[in-house]
């Protein structure tokens, strides 16, 4: 059974400023570029927008880009994001209500749903979400879960959380990405009546429908720089629970805030969860290689993102 369509279309990308270093380390100043996926969820009505709370760190000026269904390949004008939200202390999570940003064009950004997954476990095969950069539309991939519930992992930033590690092609800026699992059930549209209700194309038991079932998001992936520079790609994808994302969107704050919206409050003037607060991690940093075929052939590697084969690497 296939994916819906409209699924691929909660996945947004997260722009902001992107540092540029050379090889020695001097500042060149900054770009605006990619960095981070986001997703968009449905709570009791009311839309959000999620992504890794890392993602956001000392970035000013954070704007979102959401795909254009109608125009494969294209992106909606990007709108600036403001009100994220940190909501649970030391988690790698942050939120934003869909109806405090100001799109310039009407969009209507599907959401998943609070589906969320109560257990999950080793070989289950996953789903997840993102921009593809070289073609600018969403993009489905696909993992293996190779542990759950893991604690005691050193995460980047200083965050502590329980996650879910997966095997999966997992490079930079796939941070804030959806995952779930697929399931089908059946669904019987009338009540069973054995010859009268069974037809070919339904069968005994119904229609076939698939359920969507969020199983956490992307925060990071696992990887070792080591001290010549190289880095070695272990391929695994850390994941917060959606147990975690759960607590944060139906905390009491949360949902006296969409009680709120309903009784026909302002998202950008109700006083919400509290913001987001600074953790004192650095901005992203992009290096700027001297030679300009290898930064160029590096550039090419990392919008397709295919590493280099063993051997190529002058630096070996």
């Amino acid at each position: 059974m296939g994916i819906n369509p409209d699924l691929f279309y909660c996945a947004v990308r997260i722009v902001g400023d992107v540092e540029l270093v050379d090889g020695d380390g001097t500042k060149l100043g900054t770009t605006r570029g990619v960095i981070g996926t986001g997703f968009c969820m449905d709570a009791d009505g009311h839309k959000y927008l999620l992504t890794a709370d890392h993602v956001l760190e000392e970035q000013t000026n954070v704007e979102v880009e959401l795909p254009d269904p109608g125009n494969p390949g294209s992106m909606y004008p990007a709108a600036v994001a403001t009100d994220w939200r940190r909501p649970l202390d030391e988690v790698d999570l942050a939120i934003c209500p869909l109806n405090s940003i100001d799109f310039v064009a009407p969009v209507a950004v599907p959401g998943l749903e609070m589906a969320m997954l109560s257990k999950l476990g080793p070989g289950d095969t996953l789903h997840y979400i993102g921009i593809l950069d070289p073609l600018d539309r969403p993009m489905l991939r696909g993992g293996t879960v190779g542990a759950v519930d893991q604690e005691g992992i050193d995460h980047a930033g200083g965050y502590v959380y329980p996650a879910h590690l997966v095997d999966c092609r997992s490079y930079e800026g796939f941070s804030g990405s959806p995952c779930f699992l697929v399931s089908e059930f059946s669904r019987i549209d009338e009540p069973f009546k054995f010859p009268e209700a069974f037809r070919p194309d339904v069968g005994v038991f119904g229609d076939t429908m698939p359920l969507y079932a969020l199983a956490g998001m992307f925060t990071e992936h696992l990887d070792d720089e080591r001290p010549d520079g190289r880095v070695s790609r272990y391929g695994v994808g850390i994941m917060i629970r959606s147990q975690e994302i759960g607590e944060a969107l139906m905390s009491e704050d949360f949902q006296r805030e969409r009680a709120d919206w309903d009784r026909g409050g302002d998202a950008a003037t109700t006083q919400g969860p509290r913001p987001r607060s600074a953790r004192n991690r650095k901005r992203v940093v992009r290096k700027v290689e001297p030679n300009e075929y290898e930064n160029f052939e590096n550039l090419a590697r990392e919008l397709v993102q295919t590493p280099k084969p063993a051997g190529e690497d002058p630096k070996e």
